[in-house]
């Protein structure tokens, strides 16, 4: 009974908000500047980045975000205002080539707004950016890669717990982590930075002031430093960054609209219900479904 009556409020409020939001839809014309905010670690599903708590920067929320700007005749240019240390190669990868794929099939210009720290695979994703903008103090470059290995042989033996593994005879390296080949190993990690250092010469041609090789040695440098270096274009902060993309776009002004998370009116309307349902339910909350997804987790991780 109790849930009927939580359901029917609900679904009364459903209705209430729907005919609101449908009332006040209004068509603005007016030329504008999305500005998309990304902020956090990088990783290739957002339930990874929970685990360390705080925002994610996912390949899914940057396709989601450009898309919308894609579909949005108004939008004229877009700013990417990037805070991150990094995260996985592989949704840095990713993430990049969407900036790049959006910027060469739309033709709309994309600047990158430095925060305090756009490092590593912070700064892998703003590489095919038409234009870097840093604040003096931030902190950026950091090109290099690292490999987490999490070596729990001590603990293991310490509490009288021994693995062992049977592998097949034709696949010697299939249980890489537990030999821990530092040759094997080794090679993936250097190819990993290629393909990094690769992409950075490739987004900042014509624009570096040394050889990538002399750049790129995982050092983090200052903006004042890499624009010195041509890893960015201009010292700016956020406003620079928007007023240089009206620029670009030939506008003579243009309205700023920031970019949320985005959501159908169906599930910010019957989203409602599935959170009353949810609450009444004994389903594991979110905190338990992480810890069983970290419990269960086990590999190597390749970041930037």
């Amino acid at each position: 009974m109790k849930k009927a009556i939580i359901v029917i409020v609900a679904l009364s409020l459903i209705v209430v908000v729907g005919l609101g939001l449908l009332v006040t839809i209004q068509v603005d014309t007016s030329d504008k500047v999305a500005v998309i905010p990304l902020s956090g670690e990088i990783a290739s599903d957002s339930q990874d980045g929970l685990l360390f708590g705080g925002e994610t920067i996912t390949p899914d929320l940057v396709r989601d975000y450009l898309s919308r700007a894609e579909d949005d005749s108004t939008v004229k240019a877009v700013v990417l205002r990037i805070s991150s240390n990094g995260g996985t190669s592989l949704a840095s990868q990713d993430i990049a080539r969407i900036v790049k794929e959006f910027k060469e099939e739309t033709g709309k210009p994309v600047v990158v707004s430095m925060g305090q720290s756009a490092a590593s695979g912070g700064y892998y994703i703003s590489v095919y950016a038409t234009s870097i903008l840093a604040e003096p103090s931030t902190t950026t470059g950091s090109i290099g890669v690292r490999m987490d290995i999490l070596d729990t042989d001590g603990l293991l033996e310490k509490i009288g717990v021994e693995r062992k593994t049977v592998i097949s005879q034709q696949t010697p390296y299939k249980d890489i982590l537990a030999q821990y080949d530092a040759g094997i190993l080794q090679v993936l990690c250097d190819e990993t930075y290629v393909q990094f250092a690769s992409a950075v010469a490739e987004g900042r041609q014509g624009k570096l002031t040394a050889d990538i090789g002399e750049i790129a040695d995982g050092r983090v440098y200052s903006g004042m430093q890499a624009k010195e270096l041509g890893l960015v274009d201009e010292i700016g902060n956020l406003e620079d960054s928007i007023d240089l993309a009206i620029y670009i776009a030939g506008l003579d002004e243009a309205k700023v609209q920031w970019y949320g998370k985005s959501s159908s009116l169906y599930d910010r309307l019957f989203g409602v219900v599935a959170k009353v349902d949810s609450y009444l339910s004994d389903k594991p909350s979110d905190e338990e479904l992480i810890l069983m997804r970290a419990m269960e987790s086990e590999g190597i991780v390749l970041r930037y």
